[in-house]
């Protein structure tokens, strides 16, 4: 234990609390920011939940609204009806931002020919109104997705945190990852 007394024993050891102790804190700063834009995604920027994740969900719910309407119309195994429904439930099952984006991109498209198939039918004037109301609805949903701050709040911590000095090799040396954006 007398190695412990030499003072080179005791600056190599200083410097490896201090290494760790920047690491550490620098991995839960880090951390912390990542977590706060990714938020964004979820909660909105202001945290109230109007989000990207919100309008997604909106949009879901319209278009299951859309196929109920469409069954009245359709023969149950209706391509167009199966389409939207595999298109909502793919989106539902999408966990990242990137995944959301293009299954939202699968849901317009089921939408769209969903809802031009029906336009093709003889609707009831109650019906017809209601499928209007819900495609103004899914369009804006998109429309204020495309608006949505979460793009930006990403790119600034990927470019702004992690494309800065010293920030950036710390959080690769401390498994900071930079965060997908929504396209």
């Amino acid at each position: 234990m007398s190695f412990l007394k030499k003072r080179s024993v005791a600056i190599v050891i200083l410097a490896i609390v201090v290494v760790v102790s920047v690491l550490f804190g620098s991995h839960r700063s880090l951390a912390a920011l990542r977590q706060d834009a990714q938020d964004v995604f979820t909660q909105g920027e202001k945290g109230d939940g109007l989000s990207i994740e919100h309008d997604l969900e909106s949009r879901v719910q319209l278009s299951s609204n859309l196929v109920t309407v469409a069954r009245r119309y359709l023969d149950a195994d209706a391509p167009s009806v199966a389409g939207a429904e595999q298109a909502a439930a793919a989106l539902g099952a999408a966990r990242t931002p990137g995944e959301k984006y293009r299954a939202n991109a699968g849901l317009d498209s089921a939408f769209g020919t969903l809802y031009a198939e029906l336009g093709e039918k003889s609707l009831s004037e109650q019906d017809a109104r209601y499928r209007a109301r819900i495609q103004t609805d899914f369009q804006s949903r998109n429309a204020t997705i495309s608006h949505d701050a979460y793009n930006r709040v990403a790119q600034n911590f990927n470019e702004g945190v992690l494309g800065s000095f010293p920030a950036g090799l710390l959080g690769a040396a401390t498994g900071i990852q930079p965060l997908e954006l929504y396209r």
